[in-house]
């Protein structure tokens, strides 16, 4: 039951994938979230209709890269090179853009529909951003403290740090910014001007439990997999319904809800909100916006706080919560060190290691990394060590999230250990949790790399 006192019920088919969710508001008649939900072999998504009527579409290529996602609300063509990284994408509205990467194959280029540049980048050899030209803030080149990955100028903005590497103040555009974090290295306050615009509350678990911002707390509530499913300040109350890791509904209200309808671009980030007559309500462009720096646009004022992956949308500090960070999108780091350090690479603040259009971060954490060519997995301890080398043969059962693709894969370290498949190898297993055997660390590594959201790792 959700915060709005609503039953939410999902449908499932014989392999234990879902098939569709349905809501019931205490004393109404039930609603449907989503229905027709179909599957590829061994995961991703491929079709599934809204409440509305509205049918969205995702096709695949052989690698199950998206291709494409399609609905009356949303469409993303994407052109992919060799090695699955996005090439060129053109929106619903007809709006395109080509984008450029380094040999690393971090991005360093969002061109127009003319070829012209609109963003770019370039990078240390340690995947620090050293310089970004762009409409946007932070732009410039970007100067480190000698002998750390601590950002503290960007332009004429300045940044300061504590011992930990938790950024403390910001000064940019006329504003001074202050940081304060608990002993565990999260956000508590934030200060403009030296007046404080929000406070934060966390669980043990490491989740925002309580905002207080304007005078107005907002409280919130998460599945075992941190991702955020209510949320409630005053009488307000909504609630979020995801399939697979996408988010396909918005529930606000109590008794008799209002549902918004959710379109996910091929990463999961909310890029289209319609209401039940099908009419777009809130939209977040793609196209030249590859770390979520723009606004969502709304011309009726609808608010969602979602954004890429994992993350929520603080107003009041203009940054992005993240679970176990924050994220600050202009820049394309976070102001805090990555809490599980190099595992992660060498780099500890930066965003999916420049790869803003390929990978994802749903907890603000760190990566394990899987070499196709030799199919091992290789995890390392909280110290950098290796602990782990494992086999990691793209033999994904069906109702697994999919086949492991090349590249990082972020994770975290959790004490919920799935009863299901205990002594499996890395597979994907037909269930949705995978398990690592013969991994000396008493931890639980969740996988959630692109569609693969979800699966959890027992070590």
């Amino acid at each position: 039951m959700t915060l709005c006192g609503m039953i939410v019920r999902y449908g499932y088919d014989t392999l234990g994938e879902v098939t569709g969710v349905w809501v019931t508001p205490t004393g109404g008649a039930e609603q449907v979230v989503a229905s027709g939900v179909t599957w590829l072999p061994f995961g991703p998504i491929l079709t599934y209709t809204l409440g509305n009527g509205q049918t969205v579409s995702r096709t695949y290529d052989a690698s199950y890269n998206v291709t494409a996602v399609l609905s009356p609300a949303l469409e993303l063509r994407f052109t992919l090179d060799y090695m699955g990284n996005i090439k060129a994408v053109t929106e619903t509205s007809g709006a395109s853009a080509t984008y450029l990467y380094d040999p690393l194959y971090r991005l360093t280029s969002v061109n127009d529909a003319t070829g012209k540049a609109i963003e770019t980048y370039t990078y240390n050899p340690t995947g620090d951003r050293l310089s970004k030209t762009a409409p946007g803030a932070y732009t410039g080149a970007y100067k480190y403290q000698a002998a750390t990955h601590w950002l503290t100028a960007t332009g004429t903005a300045s940044r300061t740090y504590d011992a930990n590497g938790n950024t403390t103040g910001n000064a940019a555009a006329g504003t001074v910014w202050g940081y304060g974090y608990n002993g565990r290295n999260r956000m508590t306050v934030v200060q403009q001007g030296g007046s404080t615009v929000g406070t934060y509350v966390y669980n043990a678990n490491n989740e925002r439990v309580a905002k207080t911002a304007s005078k107005v707390t907002t409280r919130f509530v998460y599945d075992d997999a941190s991702q955020l499913v209510s949320e409630a300040s005053g009488t307000t109350r909504r609630d979020y319904v995801a399939i697979g890791g996408l988010p396909v509904a918005v529930l606000d209200g109590g008794m008799v809800p209002t549902i918004g309808f959710v379109t996910a671009d091929g990463l999961g980030s909310p890029r289209a909100v319609t209401s039940a007559g099908g009419a777009i309500i809130w939209n977040w462009p793609y196209s030249l916006n590859p770390f979520g720096e723009n606004r969502a646009l709304s011309a009726s004022g609808y608010v969602l706080n979602l954004r890429l992956p994992g993350q929520y949308a603080d107003g009041e500090a203009g940054l992005k919560y993240n679970i176990n960070r924050s994220f600050d999108a202009a820049s394309g780091r976070y102001l805090q060190s990555d809490p599980i350090g190099l595992q992660g690479g060498p780099t500890t603040y930066a965003y999916v290691d420049g790869r803003p259009l390929e990978d994802i971060d749903p907890n603000g954490l760190s990566t394990a990394t899987f070499n196709k060519s030799t199919h091992t997995v290789t995890i390392r301890d909280r110290d950098g060590n290796i602990v782990s080398e494992q086999p990691a043969a793209n033999n994904a059962q069906r109702g697994s999230r999919g086949a492991w693709a090349d590249g990082t894969y972020n994770y975290s370290y959790s004490t919920r250990h799935p009863d299901d498949a205990p002594n499996a190898h890395m597979e994907q297993t037909a269930t949705p949790c995978s398990t690592f055997r013969d991994v000396p660390a008493a931890a639980c590594i969740r996988e959630e790399h692109k569609a693969l959201i979800g699966q959890a790792a027992q070590v």
